[in-house]
């Protein structure tokens, strides 16, 4: 299955470079790399790590998505902003947030001059101002 996703996906961005679709669900991003994780950690059928806590039904393939995950729960915030000390559960979630810091806008457009910080924002302009209305 592995090599016929990533030959799906090399079709697909030849067919959209700079935009991604997973084949699975209705997600686009703007990185194969992101999409592939996003294949991975959301659509991955051996999912054996799952949270302990009452109500919450999430399962992950990934030990390190779990130990993210119960952050939710215990409200632990390990990740610091050096430049205003905010707080943040991920990694990832510090990292975007540094980028709040400066005017740099890595994440542009693939169909117009618009350019962000983040690229969940480029992919909702594309969604918002691009794709056809059905």
């Amino acid at each position: 299955m592995h090599s016929r996703v990533s030959s799906l996906l090399h079709i697909e961005s030849c067919i959209m470079p700079g935009l991604h679709k997973c084949l699975l669900c209705d997600k686009k991003l703007t990185s194969a790399m992101g999409i592939r994780y996003h294949m991975d950690t959301k659509h991955r059928p051996n999912k054996q790590y799952e949270c302990h806590y009452d109500d919450c039904d999430y399962k992950t393939a990934r030990k390190f998505c779990l130990k993210e995950h119960l952050r939710i729960h215990t409200g632990e915030k390990p990740f610091l902003c050096g430049l205003c000390k905010r707080a943040f559960r991920c990694q990832s979630h510090l990292t975007a947030h540094i980028k709040t810091h400066n005017s740099v806008k890595p994440y542009r457009c693939t169909y117009c001059t618009f350019a962000c910080k983040s690229e969940s924002r480029v992919n909702v302009h594309i969604a918002q101002k691009h794709e056809k209305k059905t």
